[in-house]
């Protein structure tokens, strides 16, 4: 019981830190995109 307990929550917490990191990646992506928006609106 304990063991499953344990494997299920590294695999929860693996699963959580993939998805913190895709919103981070996600976030910086956009503002990437939005810093760049000025700049082609203004050339």
């Amino acid at each position: 019981m304990v063991i499953n307990w344990a494997v299920e929550a590294i695999s929860h917490g693996r699963t959580v830190r993939s998805l913190l990191m895709q919103n981070l990646t996600f976030e910086s992506v956009t503002a990437e995109a939005a810093s760049t928006l000025p700049v082609n609106k203004l050339s």
